[in-house]
């Protein structure tokens, strides 16, 4: 035990003034005079005996009481493992956690502003010389140098409250491998933060057993929380002039029922629909939210809903295209098919285009969206690279058999799971069947009635599916051999027909079903770009064009003032762009060449951070190991918790307090002496 003013003890030597005072009985004794005193005799003799121990007793309790109050005031303490040898030595770390979920209610302001506070009093109290580290989820190349007390306080006060979330193990390592942390001898990190289940990271922790952390928790007064979670679109299919289903979840994270909350569809900035939605406690709930475009474009998708105290959450942006024509190329090897011509060449809605294999041009296939191969015998080792890469980025592909053999075809084939039988079968048969809950059928029909009139099939080529693919069918025959059946190959689909468009092999091209299930082959496309991405967890993009002139692609946001000029790279017809975490907040970012608007960006927040579950102290102290570091302690970032660290950081564990509250056991114990001891 050391002492604050170990010269207050010398006031020890008023222990002597009880005793004096007890030695000399400065009370005067009244004399009473009886006529006999035999009998007294015996009584004046046990008196006597219990006067002499009652007076000790009170002679110590009366040094007891002065010893304490001697020893309150020179402020005892037990020394702390975390107390430097001198200020000059002590580097204070401060990781103030500043995610949107510490914009949640404290006690009297949110928990970021009660931890900035907190933080300035700890480095007002760790004294001039001391050194300090702070960081938040930014970690911005300032936050690798250590900063006096007045840099530190600037730093703290520069703070926003919209970062994304981190994990715990990476403020450790971000702390250890800081270059100058090896120069001092004695290290403390001060971590504060709610520590949310859904995003405090304790895994993979590395060691620093020179370093002391204390967790500050955060508590929050919020418990109940709406969001949205996310949406998609029911169809992929979105074309302009047709109505266009987005499915909404709304997730109630709190335990009281929500009742008629107002969901609100903006589609660029103009509302397009205003629902109320009923989401029970602890549950989510998927809605339908319909709207509808009237030409093509980029859009800009906002849905909204209004819940306190924690707003964060409450939009959720999302972006599409709808593109002005979609491009076919149809490869042939000897004659250009008729219906596929009169089909896709009378419409505006498709750029047509048709090639002969010998005069393939490979290096423009990626500027295509869809590809068909019209009776191709065999696909050369050149096509076959070119027509991978372009199902890779995202293109989709229709495959027509040749008449007489496609085997050399199936070496190509067998890489996107099925192979055409060598053989075809000439028994007469016809479409029975549909996969209605796949998107290509999803909203063709009302309803399929019983008796309706599918292709006729005269012969055809049995389509093999290879062992452990994914393939799926989309249209069956009787006896249960594919019509149509498809493939995810990459980012594009695969389509393959069990007959060439020939009325030889099938009516299908004269039937009701050739047209829808063509174009819808067209626009499918269940690769194209999410509708939105989150902060943090996704940092480039990729666009199907290559910039050829000389101006850089931009970023810029529309209501920020934002705009950087992303790292690019291009290969075949495409351009990656990486942001390298600089897109500083949720919103819409435009893409730019010069002039030219190659599209738009939708970024949102992390929704874990909306659910309201944390960690309290018993559970952390389970988490953590304490053998990684030098010592863990966790508190409560409360004014009285705070007010104790901030002294115990400096001296240790203060005593004073127990001292004081001995004198006054003493005080009441002399009290109750004098009182009834007779």
């Amino acid at each position: 035990m050391e002492f604050v003013y170990p010269g207050m003890l010398f006031g020890l030597f008023a222990l002597a003034l009880p005793v004096v005072i007890h030695l000399f009985n400065f009370r005067r004794h009244k004399s009473e005079y009886f006529s006999n005193i035999e009998l007294l005799r015996n009584i004046q003799q046990q008196t006597k005996k219990t006067n002499k121990l009652k007076h000790i007793v009170v002679l110590l309790l009366r040094m007891l009481l002065i010893a304490c109050l001697v020893f309150a005031f020179a402020q005892p303490f037990l020394p702390s493992d975390n107390r430097p040898v001198s200020n000059a030595q002590k580097l204070v770390s401060l990781y103030i956690d500043n995610s949107k979920s510490m914009q949640a209610q404290g006690e009297g302001s949110s928990l970021f502003d009660e931890a900035r506070q907190a933080a300035r009093q700890l480095v007002s109290a760790s004294g001039k010389e001391a050194r300090f580290i702070i960081s938040d989820n930014t970690f911005e190349p300032k936050n690798n140098f250590t900063v006096n007390a007045q840099e530190a306080v600037i730093d703290i006060d520069a703070m926003t409250n919209d970062a994304p979330p981190t994990g715990f193990s990476q403020v450790i390592r971000h702390n250890k491998n800081l270059k100058e942390t090896n120069d001092y001898e004695n290290r403390v990190l001060y971590y504060f933060s709610d520590f949310q289940m859904s995003i405090f990271n304790q895994n993979d922790i590395e060691p620093d057993t020179g370093l002391n952390v204390v967790l500050v928790h955060s508590k929050s007064l919020a418990k109940n929380n709406v969001f949205i979670d996310s949406c998609w679109f029911l169809s992929p299919v979105v074309q302009a002039g047709f109505v266009t289903d987005l499915v909404v979840r709304i997730t109630n994270a709190g335990t009281e029922d929500i009742v008629s909350l107002p969901l609100q569809l903006t589609i660029n900035d103009i509302q397009k629909s205003v629902s109320n939605v009923d989401v029970k406690a602890g549950k989510s709930g998927e809605f339908i939210v319909q709207f509808n475009v009237d030409k093509p474009g980029y859009f800009r998708g906002l849905l909204s809903i209004k819940d306190f105290p924690i707003v964060f959450d409450d939009d959720l942006f999302f972006s599409f295209s709808i593109a002005q024509q979609i491009s076919v190329l149809e490869i042939d090897q000897t004659y250009q098919n008729f219906w596929l011509k009169t089909l896709f060449e009378q419409d505006k809605l498709f750029n047509y285009d048709a090639r002969n294999v010998k005069q393939i041009d490979f290096q423009s296939l990626n500027n295509y969206d869809l590809i068909i191969l019209n009776e191709l015998s065999g696909i050369s080792g050149m096509l076959s690279q070119s027509i991978k890469a372009f199902l890779q980025q995202g293109g989709n592909l229709i495959v027509l058999p040749n008449q007489i053999s496609n085997l050399e075809s199936n070496k190509l084939y067998a890489e996107f799971g099925f192979q055409y039988q060598p053989v075809a079968d000439t028994s007469n048969t016809r479409v029975y069947k549909l996969n209605d809950t796949h998107t290509v059928f999803r909203d063709v029909f009302v309803s399929i009635p019983e008796n309706a009139d599918y292709p006729i099939v005269t012969k055809y080529f049995p389509l093999q599916v290879q062992t452990e693919s994914s393939v799926f069918t989309l249209m069956e025959l009787l006896g249960g051999n594919a019509f149509l059946l498809g493939n995810q190959y990459g980012l594009g689909q695969v389509f393959a027909f069990a007959v060439p468009l020939h009325e030889k092999w099938s009516n299908f091209f004269q039937n009701n079903l050739f047209v829808p299930v063509m174009y819808k082959l067209s626009f499918v496309n269940t690769s194209k770009k999410g509708l939105y991405t989150i902060l943090g967890q996704s940092d480039s993009y990729q666009l199907k064009t290559n910039i050829s002139n000389d101006r850089p692609v931009i970023i810029t946001s529309l209501d920020k003032g934002f705009e950087m000029i992303p790292e690019s790279r291009f290969s075949e017809n495409t351009s990656s762009l990486f942001f390298h975490g600089m897109i500083p907040s949720p919103g819409f970012y435009d893409i730019r060449n010069g002039d030219s608007l190659l599209g738009t960006i939708a970024f949102n927040e992390n929704r874990k951070e909306s659910l309201l579950e944390y960690y309290d102290k018993s559970e952390l102290e389970k988490l953590l190991p304490a053998k990684k570091f030098k010592s863990i302690s966790i508190i409560t970032n409360s004014r009285s918790e705070m007010q104790d660290v901030i002294k115990n950081s400096e001296i240790g564990r203060q005593l004073w307090k127990y001292f004081i509250i001995l004198a006054l056991f003493f005080i009441l114990a002399e009290g109750l002496v004098l009182r009834f001891w007779k």
